[in-house]
Protein backbone atom coordinates (compact mmCIF):
# COMPACT_ATOMS: atom_id res chain seq x y z
CA UNK A 1 0.00 0.00 0.00
CA UNK A 2 1.13 3.34 -1.08
CA UNK A 3 1.10 6.53 1.05
CA UNK A 4 0.94 10.17 1.13
CA UNK A 5 4.35 12.32 2.27
CA UNK A 6 4.08 15.56 2.20
CA UNK A 7 6.91 17.52 2.74
CA UNK A 8 8.41 21.23 2.02
CA UNK A 9 12.04 21.84 1.37
CA UNK A 10 12.73 25.20 3.15
CA UNK A 11 15.66 26.86 2.14
CA UNK A 12 15.96 29.16 4.99
CA UNK A 13 15.99 33.32 4.09
CA UNK A 14 14.89 32.14 0.18
CA UNK A 15 11.86 29.89 -0.20
CA UNK A 16 9.74 27.12 0.37
CA UNK A 17 8.36 24.64 -1.96
CA UNK A 18 5.63 21.71 -1.24
CA UNK A 19 5.39 18.55 -2.73
CA UNK A 20 3.24 15.21 -2.31
CA UNK A 21 4.88 12.07 -3.05
CA UNK A 22 3.38 8.11 -2.61
CA UNK A 23 5.64 6.06 -1.21
CA UNK A 24 4.89 2.60 0.12
CA UNK A 25 3.83 3.03 3.72
CA UNK A 26 6.89 0.70 4.63
CA UNK A 27 9.14 3.68 3.69
CA UNK A 28 10.54 5.30 7.10
CA UNK A 29 11.47 8.72 7.51
CA UNK A 30 14.78 8.77 6.94
CA UNK A 31 14.72 6.73 3.77
CA UNK A 32 12.58 9.28 2.48
CA UNK A 33 14.52 12.43 3.28
CA UNK A 34 17.27 10.60 1.10
CA UNK A 35 15.21 9.82 -1.62
CA UNK A 36 14.44 13.82 -1.36
CA UNK A 37 18.15 14.97 -0.80
CA UNK A 38 18.79 12.74 -4.02
CA UNK A 39 15.95 14.35 -5.72
CA UNK A 40 16.59 17.72 -5.02
CA UNK A 41 20.46 17.55 -5.71
CA UNK A 42 22.45 18.65 -9.06
CA UNK A 43 24.66 15.51 -10.27
CA UNK A 44 22.55 12.91 -8.35
CA UNK A 45 21.30 10.83 -11.12
CA UNK A 46 17.89 11.08 -9.62
CA UNK A 47 16.95 14.96 -9.80
CA UNK A 48 12.95 15.04 -10.17
CA UNK A 49 10.97 16.56 -13.09
CA UNK A 50 9.84 19.37 -10.44
CA UNK A 51 13.57 20.34 -9.08
CA UNK A 52 14.64 21.25 -12.88
CA UNK A 53 11.49 23.00 -13.97
CA UNK A 54 11.93 24.96 -11.48
CA UNK A 55 15.50 25.81 -11.30
CA UNK A 56 15.72 25.37 -7.99
CA UNK A 57 19.46 25.46 -6.17
CA UNK A 58 20.63 21.88 -4.22
CA UNK A 59 19.65 20.91 -1.26
CA UNK A 60 22.53 21.70 0.82
CA UNK A 61 23.88 21.20 4.62
CA UNK A 62 21.49 23.29 7.22
CA UNK A 63 18.90 23.58 4.67
CA UNK A 64 15.47 22.47 6.26
CA UNK A 65 12.61 19.82 5.06
CA UNK A 66 9.42 19.31 6.95
CA UNK A 67 8.11 15.89 6.16
CA UNK A 68 4.87 14.05 7.58
CA UNK A 69 4.65 17.27 10.16
CA UNK A 70 8.06 16.98 11.44
CA UNK A 71 11.03 19.29 10.85
CA UNK A 72 14.77 17.86 9.97
CA UNK A 73 17.93 19.71 9.26
CA UNK A 74 20.36 18.34 7.05
CA UNK A 75 23.84 17.58 7.82
CA UNK A 76 27.08 16.96 6.73
CA UNK A 77 25.92 13.07 7.15
CA UNK A 78 22.35 12.76 7.48
CA UNK A 79 19.44 14.61 9.26
CA UNK A 80 18.98 16.01 12.45
CA UNK A 81 15.29 15.99 13.57
CA UNK A 82 14.49 19.91 14.67
CA UNK A 83 11.18 22.03 15.85
CA UNK A 84 9.29 24.59 14.14
CA UNK A 85 10.36 26.96 16.29
CA UNK A 86 13.67 26.58 15.28
CA UNK A 87 12.77 26.29 12.12
CA UNK A 88 11.11 29.99 12.52
CA UNK A 89 13.90 31.65 14.76
CA UNK A 90 16.66 30.40 12.14
CA UNK A 91 14.44 32.16 9.63
CA UNK A 92 14.25 35.35 11.29
CA UNK A 93 17.76 35.11 12.29
CA UNK A 94 18.86 34.89 8.51
CA UNK A 95 15.90 37.94 7.40
CA UNK A 96 17.37 39.90 10.11
CA UNK A 97 21.22 39.35 9.68
CA UNK A 98 22.85 42.61 8.08
CA UNK A 99 24.24 41.04 4.93
CA UNK A 100 21.14 39.54 4.07
CA UNK A 101 19.77 42.11 1.27
CA UNK A 102 23.30 42.13 -0.25
CA UNK A 103 24.28 37.97 -0.24
CA UNK A 104 20.62 36.11 0.44
CA UNK A 105 19.73 33.84 2.35
CA UNK A 106 22.07 30.87 2.09
CA UNK A 107 25.29 32.81 2.47
CA UNK A 108 23.78 34.42 5.64
CA UNK A 109 22.38 30.68 6.72
CA UNK A 110 25.65 29.42 6.23
CA UNK A 111 27.27 32.39 8.73
CA UNK A 112 25.00 31.81 11.38
CA UNK A 113 25.41 27.89 11.87
CA UNK A 114 29.15 28.63 12.07
CA UNK A 115 28.37 30.85 14.73
CA UNK A 116 26.93 28.33 16.32
CA UNK A 117 28.85 25.93 15.65
CA UNK A 118 31.75 28.20 17.06
CA UNK A 119 29.77 28.75 20.23
CA UNK A 120 29.22 25.03 20.84
CA UNK A 121 32.65 23.58 20.33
Amino acid sequence: MKNLHEFVINYIGDAAHKFNVYADSSVTDETMLEKIFAWFNHGSGKECPKFIEKKMRSLSVNDCVRLNSQWYQCRSVGWEKVTEEFVDELEASVVAHPRYVKEGGWACLQDIMWSQYKRIS
